[in-house]
């Protein structure tokens, strides 16, 4: 995508956030981006706040790159990361409870358990170690930006992020277009930064390895029902099928190939990123990430406008507590 195409999107999307109806005009449009890495781990500004005794001392001094010497789990990428990292996305999903950030929430929780399984799997990732310590500087920027708009720093809030959380926070979409919206922010914005972070330490970004990063599309592929199906007795049924709903009939692609190449866009802008050869060059890059997931973001809030995607959002709270209630009974 060209610069004036880039451009023209972000106008555009700005014209149509100006007419959403219920509070999403909030959500500022792209600032200059931070610093690559900035705000990453403990900090004076954005620092997230652990929930669980797994994860606050990985936390406490995490970084991106990859270390095997390291005494730090996630920096060395061993076993009890993955471990760790869901114990802590396990805590804040209990917090939610029936919150619009929940579904979301309960997707990525499942997601990553399916990377934790297959990490356990001998010889299914060629790195595995890579692999969980990618897992987690990807689950960092999540964990800052969902702390940072609790605590009410929103300028510290990415632009998708902020169009994501707004939504959730007023209550006024389907659990299915929470959904996408947090996918959105996550892997056109969170991924593409994890991608440049992790290769910043490459001998060779360009010469990577990327079989790892897209066998990741096969354990999407494996959980992808099963969670769907989880999230919709939790939430909201229509998200049991969300997948062939967003999907038209006899369409050559499903949902999966549809998410491996959102991935494969990310990791191109993340490789772009740590492969820019200037300061300048890298934050017109960054700049396109921020602007580029903004736009998306304010696409996906008109998507439902076209489709039936479930409940009726102020439905969507009864039956959330009602299925609660069931669970415990």
């Amino acid at each position: 995508m060209t610069p004036r195409s880039i451009a023209a999107l972000a106008a555009a999307a700005l014209l149509v956030l100006a007419a959403v109806p219920f509070g999403i005009a909030a959500a500022r449009p792209p600032a200059p981006p931070p610093p690559l890495g900035a705000g990453f781990g403990p900090g004076p500004v954005s620092p997230h706040q652990p929930r669980t005794a797994m994860w606050a001392p990985i936390a406490e001094d995490f970084a991106a790159g990859i270390d095997p010497a390291s005494p730090n789990a996630c920096i060395a990428g061993v076993e009890p990361c993955l471990e760790a990292v869901i114990d802590e996305m396990q805590a804040r999903f209990d917090e939610l409870g029936c919150d619009h950030k929940a579904p979301f929430a309960f997707t990525y929780l499942e997601t990553t358990r399916g990377v934790e399984e297959h990490v356990a799997r001998d010889g299914f990732f060629v790195d595995p170690a890579e692999l969980a310590h990618l897992d987690a500087v990807f689950a960092v920027l999540y964990f800052e930006a969902i702390d940072n708009w609790m605590a009410g720093r929103i300028d510290e809030v990415p632009p998708a992020w902020q169009v994501a959380f707004e939504a959730a926070d007023h209550e006024r979409v389907s659990a299915a277009i929470d959904v996408m919206l947090g996918m959105n922010a996550h892997i056109s914005r969170d991924l593409a930064y994890s991608v440049a972070l992790l290769l910043e330490s490459a001998p060779d970004p360009v010469a990577a390895d990327t079989t790892d990063f897209f066998l990741v599309d096969e354990v999407i592929a494996a959980v992808q029902d099963p969670m769907l199906v989880g999230s919709g007795e939790r939430f909201d049924l229509g998200l049991a099928t969300l997948a062939e709903t967003l999907i038209p009939a006899g369409a050559e692609v499903d949902s999966v190939a549809l998410i491996g190449l959102w991935r494969e866009l990310a990791y191109d802008l993340g490789l772009r990123l740590a492969t820019a050869p200037d300061d300048a060059a890298r934050a017109e890059v960054a700049a396109e990430i921020e602007r580029s997931s903004f736009a998306s973001a304010v696409v996906i809030l008109n998507v439902e406008a076209s489709l039936d995607l479930g409940l009726e959002p102020e439905e969507r709270r009864r039956y959330c507590e009602q299925q609660r209630v069931s669970a415990t009974s």
